[in-house]
């Protein structure tokens, strides 16, 4: 075997201390690169879940408060016509009050007015047979 490796040109102690070396390396780099860098992939993956998450949750509460903002405006807009509607309830009962007392200042001039007629006609009548 001996003869094989030095055939080839392959140095069976420095072979063996590069592979010692190696699987040193090896060894270190686990410990120290690899696991850290695993744990720092794991957390960055869970904040990025977490973030989907509460990214999911905020446009959620976004429709919620879309669908409560409008629900808002048709009540308001229910509220704004109730009142309208009660105005113009008002205003038509004012103007048919107003009418009515219109119409009896209106009868009470036509009295007056029909009771100072007969008075000057009465008077004219006098004048006349004076006359």
């Amino acid at each position: 075997m001996q003869q094989l490796f030095s055939q080839l040109g392959i140095d069976w102690h420095l072979l063996l201390s590069q592979a010692v070396n190696f699987f040193l390396l090896l060894v270190v780099l686990r410990l120290f690169i690899y696991k850290p860098l695993l744990k720092l992939m794991r957390e960055r993956r869970e904040k990025i879940e977490q973030g989907v998450v509460k990214a999911g949750e905020a446009e959620k509460r976004l429709l919620e408060a879309d669908e409560l903002r409008k629900e808002k405006v048709k009540l308001g807009e229910a509220q704004a016509i109730a009142i309208i509607k009660k105005t113009e309830v008002e205003a038509k009962a004012l103007e048919a009050k107003l009418l009515a007392e219109t119409k009896s200042k209106e009868a009470a001039e036509l009295a007056n007015l029909a009771v100072l007629l007969k008075t000057k006609e009465e008077e004219s009548r006098r004048r006349v047979s004076e006359e």
